[in-house]
């Protein structure tokens, strides 16, 4: 039995790819026609302009809470001591992880959906604590 040159297994494993890569084009673009079907119940849509303001708060908030991070980083280039840059960098963590809480209420004030699967979710943790 002949073994193949090194091209053509090299060329059969690239139509290999070619073809999966075709297939999951085709499988995005059957899923994607699914998406876009538009339904007679138009209740279940969410608001646009309510997700574009929740959008630019959080890309804001992540701006705000991350932007002393990156001023914390260059202190390491000044001739600053240890301590201050240690201090420094403990100050600006504890701000930076102040951005999942406002990410938190974020979603909490602007989406009705996600007021109602937080109560869901509460609702089945309070439900966990009274079973036997």
């Amino acid at each position: 039995m002949a073994i193949a040159p090194l091209d053509s297994r090299a060329s059969y494993i690239e139509g290999l790819i070619a073809i999966s890569v075709l297939i999951d084009f085709f499988y995005f673009l059957y899923q994607l026609e699914k998406l876009f079907v538009v339904s007679d119940d138009y209740d279940q849509f969410v608001d646009v302009c309510k997700i574009n303001k929740a959008l630019w708060i959080l890309f804001l908030s992540y701006v705000l809470f991350t932007a002393p991070l990156v001023a914390i980083e260059w202190l390491d280039a000044t001739n600053l001591d240890e301590t201050t840059i240690a201090t420094a960098n403990v100050i600006g963590h504890h701000w930076y992880f102040w951005i999942y809480a406002v990410n938190f209420i974020v979603y909490l004030a602007s989406l009705e959906d996600f007021r109602a699967m937080y109560v869901i979710f509460l609702k089945d943790c309070f439900n966990l604590t009274k079973r036997p």
